[in-house]
């Protein structure tokens, strides 16, 4: 399956640039540059947020999740109506979501379809508030100046504020009105897929979130124990494979039908949130008794409570 990859600035500044310039170099110079305009206007602020998102990136080896097709319609559905705004944290500070060409994820503007490609996401701090935020900024192919033009949103994700309560602030940028007219309701969904990512389980027996490596390792990778996977994973970094699948093994599975997502609470007090794929999700389960889902039915949670 194909992903969408990302245009970061540097990508698409590269043409022009001295074949010696570095990712870094680059982005020490772009915010020199454009700091001095958010100090004098803050609308200007998004372009600086992403330069600083990317700079990190870089430096992280940029670190990508490919979201396949079908995790991605359940997490749009999935129940954030209990859960904190506070649980939401990136495995890392900044992370790339790529989507594969046929996603299922669209949206119309005249005649004319747009497609979800890539979500770049953030942590960080508001400037104005010092509170912690997510940011995004959601690419669906619309273009400007050479280059890719970004939808930007950012959440509020500190202290008591539940998750909805927070999807619900997300405020149209003071560009929102121009270009392609991007549903609110598209927006939400996409911003639910990056939040819903962040709490879904990462224990190797739930295979939601598993290892990019090099196609030719993927069976060896299946059939490996730990110390072998580890090595196969460290081969497939020094490719420039920096990345991971989620939900790559709900997408090949035939004994898994649509997919629906269930929050599990966990940990000292039941007090984390956990999402993973719903038992009732699988079908013919005497034939997939070996795929472990790692869900437990209501008696077997308490059971072992």
């Amino acid at each position: 399956m194909q992903f969408y990859d990302y245009e970061s600035l540097f990508t698409v500044a590269r043409p022009a640039l001295d074949r010696r310039s570095t990712p870094d170099g680059f982005y020490q110079h772009f915010l020199d540059t454009i700091g001095q305009h958010v100090r004098v206007n803050p609308d200007n602020a998004s372009g600086f947020n992403q330069g600083v998102a990317e700079r990190i990136w870089y430096k992280l080896g940029r670190p990508y999740y490919n979201v396949y097709p079908k995790i991605a319609l359940a997490m749009t559905g999935a129940d954030l109506s209990q859960i904190k705004a506070s649980s939401i944290r990136l495995p890392l500070e900044t992370l790339l979501f790529r989507f594969s060409e046929n996603n299922g994820l669209s949206f119309a503007d005249g005649p004319l379809q747009y497609h979800l490609r890539t979500v770049m996401a953030s942590m960080g701090t508001d400037a104005y508030t010092r509170k912690p935020i997510l940011t995004t900024w959601l690419d669906f192919g619309e273009r400007f100046g050479g280059g890719p033009l970004l939808t930007y949103q950012k959440i509020p994700i500190g202290g008591d504020m539940m998750l909805l309560e927070a999807m619900e602030s997300l405020k149209d940028s003071p560009f929102f009105s121009q270009g392609v007219q991007v549903p609110k309701s598209y927006v939400y969904r996409v911003v639910s897929i990056v939040v819903t990512s962040t709490l879904l389980s990462s224990d190797s027996i739930d295979q939601l979130i598993t290892p990019d490596v090099l196609d030719r390792d993927r069976r060896a990778w299946d059939e490996a124990d730990a110390a072998r996977r580890k090595i196969i994973e460290e081969r497939a970094w020094r490719r420039g494979k920096n990345g991971w699948d989620v939900g790559k093994y709900i997408e090949v599975n035939p004994h898994i039908r649509r997919p629906h997502m269930a929050t599990f609470w966990t940990g000292p007090g039941r007090k984390v949130p956990v999402i993973k794929l719903r038992k009732g999700s699988v079908i013919h389960r005497e034939i997939a008794a070996a795929v472990p889902t790692g869900n437990l039915d209501q008696d077997e949670l308490t059971s072992k409570s």
